[in-house]
């Protein structure tokens, strides 16, 4: 978790449709705005989601879902194969035979009209989850949270 300890009293600032455009396709930040007895309540979009989930979610490993129109984009007749499984974490991950997948399903679905399957490939990725904590200086949320050894990074 990161803690906030601005007092500024200003809220976060959103990020405006330019920004929002530069933004890789799959990145997201959900927001949490409330809990309750029936689930964590989250923004972006507006959701509920059971404690159970969210907390599967947030340890759950990290991984990028890349769409299989995004996988066939990219694809090159150039493209280093043996790259995509010099990394042990690709290779684990199969990567390449994911692709292998996405590609075959695209040759049924032009030739037979075979509906595809896989809709997108899990890559490795270096991203943490995490829950952004916000408080005021000087509260006894702020000395809870900070005092707290289950936040690991304090800002």
């Amino acid at each position: 978790a990161v803690v906030s300890t601005q007092s500024t009293g200003k809220p976060v600032r959103g990020i405006t449709e330019e920004e929002r455009a530069s933004l890789p396709p799959a990145w997201h930040h959900h927001i949490v705005y409330a809990v309750s007895f029936d689930g964590i309540h989250l923004a972006n979009p507006v959701s509920k989601m059971r404690t159970d989930h969210f907390k599967a979610r947030i340890e759950s490993e990290s991984v990028i879902l890349i769409s299989r129109d995004e996988v066939l984009g990219r694809l090159q007749a150039d493209l280093d194969y043996d790259e995509l499984n010099s990394k042990p974490e690709w290779k684990q991950m199969n990567v390449l035979g994911q692709i292998e997948v996405v590609q075959r399903e695209e040759v049924r679905r032009n030739t037979l009209r075979i509906p595809c399957g896989m809709k997108y490939i899990a890559i490795p990725s270096t991203m943490v989850g995490g829950i952004t904590l916000f408080t005021f200086k000087d509260t006894e949320n702020y000395k809870a949270i900070m005092s707290s050894e289950e936040v690991f990074l304090k800002v």
